[in-house]
């Protein structure tokens, strides 16, 4: 469970965090929530609020409702929450937008936000026990006072027949609580609290370059937004790294403004709808391809040096970013590995009031389809 205010739980793959139910005192730390509603997943990124909802049958997903609205500049300050009510306002506008009828809501966390750890601790202890031991080893490395923290455990599995692998969660409850304020002033209830990058492991699984790859296959998938990169490196199934960087599409949104003199909002919808000048494909494009690359190529060297990997087999770059022409190829010819481009909605079907572009639009959906598909867990 998140403490003391909000409540959350992993799954085996240590994708997830759940708020719960608040308790009525106390530093509570709890275990397993049943199945939740069908839940809408609201991505809060610098930039604005994307909103996904989706619909299950034979394991084909279809999408029945969507959204993006733009945020204020200041509404997000550091992957944090700085306007509760603008951000709020602009999760209810997206609502209404969408025609979105659902009650409950997924959201996310930063990466930067969220301390994680896998503890090895006695086996045989009981969940009072193990609760205690848990929040003793998490008061020796959390730089912070545990009443002001939410957290959450769970079990991986033996590691041997006298000691359990047990990863835990922690985020400043603060940070928790101003999602949920947002999301409970648009009218929902929060049901869920994830991690960003948890998310977008839960996303990468309907990817094709991860489905047709053999078991063993380390892939690193990196989600550009506008100001941060999250990468994630995934192998036979389990997350295994994550790192986020402050890099993003806007240096390509400020390129443009300072060739052709636009405001930031004239340069982003010129770059969206194609209509700058020949010299944009020729000048500016090229130049960003390049500083994309070189930026993913930077994060696989501390990948490198910080894990027991020295390599990655294949490379899937989702996000807005990801929509502009020929970017894979020039990630794959200045790093040496393959990389495709990481769209989960790709193979969707969508309700009528959907428009055909947000299957098109979907590489940067990657966190919205990952808190969705939290309906199906």
């Amino acid at each position: 469970m998140l403490r003391p205010g909000t409540v959350s739980s992993f799954n085996p793959l240590a994708k997830q965090i759940v708020v719960r139910d608040r308790p009525t005192g106390g530093n509570c730390v709890g275990l397993f929530k049943p199945r939740a509603p069908a839940l809408v997943g609201i991505d809060i990124s610098s930039t604005a609020v994307k909103l996904l909802e989706l619909s299950r049958s034979d394991r084909r997903y279809r999408i029945e409702s969507w959204a993006v609205e733009p945020l204020p500049a200041d509404a997000i300050r550091d992957k944090q929450i700085g306007d509760v009510d603008a951000v709020g306002n602009a999760v209810k506008r997206a609502l209404e937008r969408s025609g979105c009828k659902l009650k409950h809501a997924a959201a996310a966390v930063a990466g930067s936000a969220v301390i994680t750890k896998i503890m090895t601790l006695p086996s045989g202890l009981s969940e009072d026990d193990l609760e205690g031991q848990v929040q003793v080893e998490a008061a020796q490395f959390i730089p912070y006072p545990l009443e002001d923290i939410s957290l959450d455990f769970h079990v991986l599995g033996n590691r041997g027949t006298e000691l359990v692998d047990v990863v835990m969660a922690a985020c400043r409850t603060e940070t928790v609580d101003a999602r949920v304020a947002a999301i409970e002033l648009a009218g929902l209830g929060m049901e869920r609290v994830d991690v960003e990058a948890f998310a977008i492991a839960r996303a990468a699984e309907l990817l094709p370059a991860l489905q047709q790859a053999p078991a063993d296959t380390v892939t690193a998938v990196f989600d550009i937004g506008a100001t941060t990169t999250t990468m994630i490196v995934l192998r036979e199934g389990r997350l295994n790294y994550t790192r986020e960087h402050a890099f993003g599409g806007r240096a390509l949104v400020e390129d443009v403004q300072r060739r052709y003199g636009l405001s930031p909002e004239e340069a982003q919808t010129a770059i969206r709808t194609g209509s700058l000048p020949e010299s944009y494909g020729e000048d500016v494009l090229p130049g960003f391809r390049h500083s994309v690359a070189v930026q993913l190529g930077r994060l696989l060297q501390y990948f490198y040096a910080g894990s027991e990997f020295s390599r990655v087999d294949q490379i899937i770059v989702s996000g807005g970013t990801a929509s502009l022409p020929e970017l894979a190829p020039a990630i794959s010819a200045e790093i040496g590995v393959p990389a495709h481009i990481g769209n989960p909605l790709a193979e969707m079907t969508r309700a009528s009031r959907v428009p055909a572009r947000v299957v098109e639009e979907g590489t940067a959906m990657m966190i919205a389809c990952g808190l969705a598909l939290r309906s199906f867990d």
